[in-house]
């Protein structure tokens, strides 16, 4: 536990089984200090200070302090378990989801680990007190016979889910890190991505195992954002684990079987195929990498390797644009800058490649210049920017990587 009152547990933990529920995280009981006796208080007057303190949390959420947001869920856990102990159900349901996801999105901004822990806790917390809450009103609702003795009918109560917004941000919180504080220990540096990744892994086991976790199938959002927390840890084996990654959107989504297969677009979830932002970022991790390494030994092969992996990818993203007739796939000139990246720190025959990259680019962009002026064609209120997000035009970056490579090129032409 830290100085703030943060209980760190080791990322290993996040899946935990608990009296048969699976949550996530460890089994928290809600951390915090002991329960008042919130379970003695009349079931209106607790009902109604509950509504009150939502009311309250969701107008003030966003201005919360470190400080006031751990209080905030404190108070929460408490009246919660209140409720839970008197076996009553939560009347509003949306703005308990909306309230508890605003003091997430506030927790997840403040970019620390504390922040992303307490992200997490709140998760936990809507697990905790609602899915297995609801079980646990069930059982308690009824007495010895059988019967139920509070007049309520539990089986007819909607179960409380946890939104995906909910998880996105727990992912997100970890992803946004700032990792200079990591530096020294590459190790470490993975971390927030495995914890990222772990949530995604928590969502696909709810999704396959609980009743209603319908609801909470990953897409290509969750995907992006565990990919951008693997781009930041710069390391062989992050890489490794981004590539993974985007092989089991490819075949959860169904588009492994359709490029192989060439079978009907009925097969494919649309929510969960990889878009080019998830190549991009595969893409950013494997050029990063390569860029970050310092040793000479080996590298030509790496050099290769790495290149293959990345034309390999620049590849599939151009057949499943032609596939599905939609250029939202095609590579852009973010996808050209990247593997220009690569080829800058590629010590033979790096400049070569790197020119035949940028010719490449400037032939598929022909069409976007008026050579007469010398200007980029713009429609409307475009910017150069929008065509940069939508094509392969070039900017500066690829002049620069091209020089690069030729500054690194340790071949005859070099």
């Amino acid at each position: 536990m830290n100085s703030n009152g943060i209980q760190h547990r080791p990322h290993s933990d996040i899946l935990h089984k608990a009296n048969n529920t699976r949550v996530l995280g460890t089994h928290h009981k809600y951390i915090c200090r002991p329960f008042s006796n919130e379970a003695t208080l009349d079931p209106s007057t607790l009902q109604f200070e509950f509504n009150q303190l939502m009311n309250n949390l969701s107008l003030r959420a966003f201005d919360l302090s470190f400080q006031e947001l751990q209080q905030s869920f404190h108070e929460l856990a408490e009246k919660m378990r209140g409720m839970e102990e008197q076996c009553i159900l939560v009347q509003n349901d949306e703005n308990y989801l909306q309230t508890v996801q605003k003091l997430m999105s506030r927790c997840a901004s403040l970019g620390t680990i504390d922040g992303a822990e307490l992200t997490e806790q709140y998760l936990t917390l809507v697990l905790n007190s609602s899915m297995k809450g609801r079980i646990q009103f069930h059982a308690k609702s009824r007495g010895s016979n059988g019967n139920n003795s509070s007049g309520i009918n539990y089986d007819d109560a909607p179960v409380i889910m946890p939104t995906r917004q909910m998880f996105t941000l727990a992912m997100d919180a970890w992803a946004k890190l700032d990792l200079k504080r990591f530096q020294d220990n590459r190790r470490n540096a993975l971390m927030p991505a495995q914890r990222a990744q772990q949530i995604l892994d928590f969502m696909w086991e709810e999704y396959y195992t609980n009743p209603n976790g319908a609801v909470l199938k990953p897409d290509v959002i969750h995907y992006t954002t565990v990919l951008q927390a693997l781009s930041n840890a710069s390391s062989k084996k992050a890489t490794q684990m981004a590539q993974n990654l985007l092989k089991q959107a490819e075949k959860r989504s169904g588009l492994q079987n359709f490029l192989i297969e060439k079978n009907s677009l009925s097969g494919l979830d649309p929510n969960l195929v990889p878009d080019r932002t998830c190549y991009n970022t595969v893409l950013y991790c494997l050029a990063k990498y390569f860029q970050s390494r310092d040793d000479l030994h080996g590298r030509l092969h790496s050099a290769q390797f790495i290149m293959g992996l990345m034309e390999e990818m620049m590849n599939k993203m151009e057949l499943m644009a032609d596939k599905l007739n939609d250029d939202a796939w095609m590579p852009n000139t973010r996808t050209y800058n990247l593997l220009l990246m690569a080829c800058s720190r590629r010590p033979n025959g790096g400049g070569r490649e790197a020119e035949k990259i940028l010719e490449e680019m400037l032939l598929k962009a022909e069409h976007l210049v008026d050579h007469d002026i010398g200007a980029v064609i713009l429609e409307g209120d475009q910017s150069v920017e929008d065509l940069e997000e939508t094509s392969a035009l070039p900017n500066i970056k690829p002049y620069n990587n091209v020089i690069n490579a030729w500054l690194h090129d340790r071949s005859d032409e070099g």
